[in-house]
């Protein structure tokens, strides 16, 4: 199982609770919450553990329905020895046990794809994308249009058999009314959408 998040680093709507330590404290355990303090970027560093706290749970619900996200719960550890270029790999301990992380920087945005296992997780593809949208609503129905459009395009699936349905209340790829073996995961944030997934479910 495969799980994303896409975070805004120039979104001018941040909540203003998220450069705060008081909240940092909220949601990272002393280890992690040290780990952001010793950085050269805190506030930066913080997005990141956010963007991978918050693609470890859509993770988790894929295989444990819960309605309520504890990020405390998701304990991460950088990997320092997994280091490479424009990636940094971490691993998550999990309710549902280790999860790993792998998180893509840039100058507009930070990625977090989260997998069961660190072998898929260089398996996975994602693309990003700008938005053109400014409601919560109107990004979703766009983002989900460019991954119809992507995989029509990068497949021999039919576009017209193609949609996205929520499954447990999570979105998924289904082809002629059935499930695709297609293991996705969307997310959208500020100025940008994004997805992650894998040719198989894992």
């Amino acid at each position: 199982m495969i799980g994303h998040d896409i975070i805004d680093l120039n979104y001018e709507d941040h909540p203003s609770r998220w450069k705060e330590e008081r909240y940092w404290q909220k949601v990272l355990v002393q280890e992690e919450l040290a780990w952001v303090k010793s950085q050269e970027n805190p506030f930066e560093s913080f997005l990141i553990y956010w963007a991978i706290k918050e693609a470890s749970y859509k993770v988790v619900c894929k295989i444990h329905l819960i309605h309520s996200h504890i990020p405390k719960k998701f304990i991460i550890k950088e990997l320092k020895n997994l280091e490479y270029y424009d990636s940094i790999y971490f691993s998550i301990k999990s309710p549902i046990g280790e999860l790993f992380a792998k998180v893509l920087i840039s100058s507009d945005c930070i990625q977090a794809i989260v997998s069961s296992n660190k072998i898929f997780l260089q398996r996975a593809h994602s693309q990003v994308f700008p938005l053109s949208a400014s409601t919560h609503h109107t990004q979703s129905s766009e983002t989900r249009k460019i991954i119809l459009k992507h995989f029509s395009s990068h497949s021999s699936f039919d576009k017209r058999n193609l949609e996205i349905r929520k499954k447990n209340s999570i979105p998924a790829l289904y082809i002629s009314e059935k499930e695709a073996p297609i293991d996705l995961s969307i997310s959208h944030h500020g100025h940008w959408g994004s997805f992650a997934y894998v040719d198989s479910p894992i």
